[in-house]
């Protein structure tokens, strides 16, 4: 049986909280933690947005969402009545210095413990809530300020138009992931000797110079389609803005200049509505240099090893075997496959889940440091500039693979994309 690690009494403190990054993710995320008993019986969640509503109120609001968000297999009545029992609600305008009192006074009723201070909201409130968490002093050495941008098209799609797939997506998620894969093991695993190896990789990766861009970049806007059988519209109709220049596909070819990885392609693509919602890391080795079966049916292909990352974790390893039995040799692909929920036997932590105990526990391991972020933002600020006067990227249908250029990018140096899922 796994262990569970109960974290330290805690505050948390989200600002936004009608919002949607904390109502699909933050809330049913410290559920589900609830419910794992990994939330000391002291740990209270206090929520702050403009609405004018009362605990009772709010409370009642977000039974009503954990229904939505939540799996009924995880659901269960005591547990949530405990944990919206944790719950208070402070109608809050974050940039107006008169209604703070109200939070301070929540805050401090209680001394000692750590607190979290979430800010699910509009980038443009990070400065004048860190000021005021200053100036009230709520902030010392067991604090912990996180800052996320808001999530999703749909209702926040003011916000993701001021985005788009790259700024939203390629310099933070998968450059990560790029410098998970492409980074030298640390001499121990510690926060800051993980994130030093995360930065040699960025500082490694190939300037984009405007021809590079115009080679190697693609990007597309969402145009109408299917997915999942329901109609989807086009993202312009979706943010009612016809002229939106707003990218929601990008495919880059990367490139990492150091004695590891010269030579080698790294292939990042993103986007959204697509075909299915999957995250997931393929690793292509080389091709064998010559046949060793003579005669043998079947052709060889390059092994592949899949880290699937969602929905649901696992590996896979695709290569070649002789398929048994006499009368010559037959090769196939094989997979050998490895799901996390099917082998250890229990639900997988989300990612927010996983985040949240991060925080509390003072663990920055993957979180990105100050010169991380602006290394990648050194990165991707090229891409960007040659977008400046850029028209409209080209339409893809939903619920396909995205634009159809980003498949030159793999074809023209006589590679293919892999088309599975994920496990």
């Amino acid at each position: 049986m796994p262990v569970t690690i109960r974290v330290p009494m805690c505050d948390f403190v989200i600002f936004g909280g009608t919002d949607d990054l904390a109502v699909r993710q933050l809330l049913p995320a410290l559920y589900r933690c609830d419910r794992d008993g990994r939330l000391s019986d002291e740990t209270r969640v206090i929520v702050t947005a403009r609405a004018g509503l009362d605990d009772a109120g709010y409370r009642d609001e977000v039974r009503g969402e954990l229904l939505r968000f939540v799996d009924p297999a995880d659901s269960d009545e005591i547990v949530v009545q405990r944990f919206l029992n944790r719950l208070s609600y402070v109608s809050l305008d974050a940039s107006d210095g008169e209604s703070w009192p109200l939070l301070v006074d929540r805050v401090r009723t209680r001394s000692g413990g750590i607190r979290v201070f979430y800010l699910a909201c509009a980038p443009s409130l990070f400065g004048p809530i860190c000021a005021r968490l200053n100036e009230q002093s709520l902030v010392d050495d067991q604090s912990r300020v996180v800052l996320e941008k808001p999530i999703g098209v749909g209702t926040r799609g003011g916000y993701y138009d001021t985005s788009g797939a790259l700024r939203d997506m390629v310099q933070n998620h998968l450059l990560q992931l790029l410098c998970l894969v492409a980074m030298e093991p640390p001499t121990h695993v510690h926060r800051e000797s993980v994130r030093d190896e995360k930065l040699k990789v960025l500082q490694a990766l190939s300037p984009l110079t405007p021809a590079d861009v115009d080679a190697k970049v693609v990007a597309g806007q969402c145009g109408p389609g299917l997915v999942v059988g329901a109609p989807v519209p086009t993202y312009t109709d979706e943010i009612h803005k016809g002229d939106s220049r707003t990218e929601t596909f990008v495919a880059i070819k990367a490139e990492v200049r150091n004695w590891r990885w010269a030579g080698v392609p790294f292939y990042l693509r993103t986007g959204k509505p697509m075909d299915h919602a999957s995250s997931e890391i393929v690793m292509q080795f080389k091709s064998v240099p010559h046949p060793m079966f003579l005669g043998s049916e079947g052709t060889a292909e390059p092994n592949r090893l899949v880290l699937a990352l969602q929905p649901d974790g696992g590996m896979r390893l695709h290569m070649m075997a002789r398929e048994p039995g006499p009368g010559g040799i037959r090769l196939r692909p094989v997979s050998l496959d490895l799901s996390y929920a099917h082998t250890f036997q229990l639900r997988l932590p989300d990612a927010y889940e996983r985040l949240l105990m991060d925080v509390v526990q003072g663990n920055t391991t993957l979180f990105m440091r100050r010169d991380e972020v602006e290394a990648a933002w050194r990165w991707v600020e090229p891409i960007l500039t040659r977008w400046v006067d850029a028209t409209r990227p080209p339409n893809y249908a939903a619920g396909t693979n995205g634009q159809t250029a980003a498949t030159s990018l793999i074809d023209r140096d006589n590679r293919a994309r892999y088309e599975g899922q994920a496990a």
